[in-house]
């Protein structure tokens, strides 16, 4: 109890306070602006040093990985970037195989229906071109005897895709093809006669679409313009648009009195 009296005249010396203090005004901290423009002290970093502790880090990173049995994350050398993963060869390479009977006058670039055949052949049995057609591109095919098989064939093109290939093939001596089955059972059935239902519609669609590939004549032009009445038919209205303007566009400078006829109908 001795200090109380001591504590009372402090208090009594103090000056009366009607209001809360006021925060400190801030302070610059290292490598923060001033109001004047200038910086606080910085403190040198030593590059060579850094360097060291980011390797020393990515070792250490690397032992945990082996350690949890993870795959290691490729790293970049100093100066040098990290390789990519190499991607798998199926992925980079497409594959090219030719005819063990015709060589290179029969070739294939790819697998399945969209593989891009190259053929140069005169007179040749159209099974054993069939055949050879199906061991370089994979497909199957059901080989159910058909007589007119036996008859001769010719072939010149380049970059064409199985489908338009077995319709110009077969087309030559009466026949035509279609597809049945699903997934790894689908196989190439050869039809005497003519195609009905859907399997003529896509043969229809199918030389359509290779005579509007060819040029920019009339008979091209007639084909953009029966397509997208197809389309328009089945009510398909985007594609049909697309038809249309690729008739327009690529067609509306020519000076032949037949396409521009197609082109203003489209």
């Amino acid at each position: 109890m001795r200090c109380a009296p001591a504590l009372l005249l402090l208090a009594a010396a103090l000056p009366a306070v009607d209001a809360p203090i006021g925060t400190l005004p801030p302070e610059p901290r290292s490598l923060q602006l001033t109001p004047g423009g200038n910086t606080g002290p910085v403190r040198s970093v030593d590059p060579m040093a850094l360097g060291q502790d980011i390797e020393a880090l990515r070792r250490s990173v690397r032992r945990v990985q082996e350690a949890l049995g993870e795959q290691p994350a490729p790293t970049e050398a100093h100066g040098e970037k990290a390789a990519a993963p190499s991607a798998p060869a199926h992925e980079t390479e497409v594959r090219r195989k030719t005819s063990d009977r015709y060589g290179e006058q029969l070739a294939a670039l790819g697998q399945g229906m969209e593989a891009q055949i190259t053929a140069k052949l005169d007179h040749e049995p159209a099974e054993l071109v069939l055949k050879e057609l199906v061991a370089v591109t994979g497909a199957a095919w059901d080989d159910v005897p058909v007589p007119a098989l036996r008859r001769t064939v010719s072939l010149r093109l380049a970059a064409t895709t199985l489908p338009d290939v077995l319709d110009r093939m077969l087309g030559q001596i009466g026949l035509a093809w279609r597809e049945e089955g699903h997934g790894g059972a689908r196989r190439i059935v050869i039809v005497e006669g003519g195609l009905t239902g859907e399997d003529a519609e896509a043969a229809s669609v199918r030389a359509l679409e290779r005579a509007a590939a060819e040029g920019d004549g009339p008979v091209a032009a007639e084909a953009h313009y029966l397509l997208g009445s197809r389309d328009l038919k089945a009510h398909r209205p985007i594609e049909a648009m697309r038809r249309f303007n690729t008739l327009v566009e690529a067609m509306n400078r020519s000076k032949d009195a037949t396409v521009k006829r197609w082109v203003q109908r489209g």
